[in-house]
C-alpha cells in the first residue's frame, strides 16, 4: 500500500466508526504530519519508536515557543490509533506508540556518534565487491552531507558534479538545495561508479537511481536500514545506527569544529532555525562530558 492509499484507508475506517467530521480531520492532518515527517516511500517498519520521539522533538522545535502539552497528547493518541489500524491489517506487528513517553521528550538529547564510531561503520563495509563500494558510498555520503535516507536514495548519478564536490537533493515539499561533500565522499563514490556496472548480469535494466539493489532497482529504505544494521553490528558498535542519526553526528561534528548554527541549518535543509537549535544543545552536552572528564578543576578534589 502507499502513503496515500494507507491514509485513505483510515480515514474511511474512522468515518465507519462514526467518528465526527472535525475529529477525522485532526486525526488525519496528525497522521499525515508524521508520514510527511518521515518520508519517502511509505513503509510502516520505519514507523519506530525512535522516530516518533524524533518527530515530537521536531514538532515542538517548528514552534517558537513549541506546540503545546495539549497538542502533544492529541497527536500521540491520533498516531496511536493510526497503529491500532495498521496492526489490524498486519502491516506492524506492535503498537509503538504505546511507549512513547512525552515527559522525555527533549529532556533525552539524542544518542551522538563519534567520529570514531562513524570511521568504524563505513571500515565495515571494506571489500573490493561492487556491493561493498555501494555500502560504503551509502554511510560515507550520509555522514557527509547530513541528508536524510529519503533525499539520498532519490539521487541519480547525474546530480552529483564529483569535480565541484556538490550534489542536488529533493528535499520535503519538493524544495531542492545544493549540498556539499567532501573528498572522502568523492572517493568512495567514485569507486562505487566504477564498479556500478558489476553490480548486475547482463541485461538487466537499471534505472537511474544512484543506489540500486542486486536487481537494478533503487535500493529501498527497508534494504538501507538493514545495511546500516549489518555494518552497525559488524563494527561492534553498541549505540544504535540509523540513518537519523548519521545526520544528528553530521550537524554535531559540524557544530563542535566551529560551523555557525545559521550554516548548519542551510545544510540540514531546515526551514528554521530553531529546528536546528536541538543540535546546538547535543554539542554543548558533549562539551561539558569532555570539559568534566579532563579538566582538573572539573570536579571536587581535583
Amino acid at each position: 500500500m502507499t502513503k496515500d492509499d494507507t491514509l485513505l484507508g483510515f480515514i474511511e475506517e474512522l468515518a465507519s466508526e462514526g467518528l465526527a467530521e472535525h475529529t477525522r480531520a485532526a486525526y488525519t492532518t496528525d497522521v499525515r504530519q508524521l508520514l510527511d515527517f518521515v518520508g519517502g516511500d511509505f513503509e510502516p517498519q520505519a514507523l519506530t519508536q525512535e522516530a516518533l520521539y524524533e518527530f515530537f522533538n521536531q514538532r515542538l522545535d517548528e514552534h517558537k515557543d513549541g506546540v503545546s502539552m495539549r497538542t502533544a497528547r492529541r497527536q500521540l493518541s491520533s498516531i496511536s490509533r493510526f497503529f491500532e489500524f495498521l496492526t489490524d491489517r498486519g502491516l506492524v506487528k506492535d503498537n509503538p506508540a504505546k511507549h512513547v513517553e512525552l515527559g522525555r521528550v527533549y529532556r533525552q538529547p539524542p544518542v551522538v556518534l563519534t567520529p570514531e564510531e562513524v570511521d568504524a561503520l563505513i571500515a565495515a563495509a571494506e571489500g573490493s565487491r561492487p556491493m561493498d563500494a555501494r555500502d560504503r558510498a551509502l554511510v560515507e555520503l550520509l555522514y557527509s552531507t547530513g541528508m536524510r535516507i529519503h533525499e539520498a536514495l532519490a539521487l541519480t548519478a547525474g546530480e552529483i558534479d564529483l569535480s565541484g564536490h556538490l550534489l542536488r537533493v529533493r528535499g520535503k515539499g519538493g524544495k531542492e538545495r545544493e549540498v556539499i561533500f567532501g573528498d572522502r565522499a568523492e572517493k568512495t563514490l567514485r569507486e562505487y561508479l566504477n564498479l556500478r556496472p558489476g553490480m548486475f548480469p547482463q541485461g538487466v535494466h537499471v534505472t537511474d537511481e544512484l543506489f540500486l539493489n542486486r536487481n537494478g532497482r533503487p535500493l529501498s529504505r527497508r534494504s538501507a536500514n538493514r545495511i546500516l544494521a549489518r555494518l552497525t553490528k559488524k563494527a561492534a558498535l553498541l549505540k544504535p545506527v540509523s540513518a537519523h542519526k548519521l545526520r544528528h553526528a553530521f550537524a554535531t561534528h559540524l557544530l563542535d569544529g566551529g560551523a555557525d548554527l545559521r550554516t548548519v541549518q542551510k545544510l540540514l535543509g531546515h526551514a528554521r532555525l530553531d529546528t536546528t537549535n536541538i543540535y546546538t544543545q547535543v554539542s554543548t552536552r558533549l562539551l561539558s562530558q569532555t570539559y568534566d572528564a579532563t579538566h582538573p578543576r572539573a570536579k571536587k578534589g581535583g
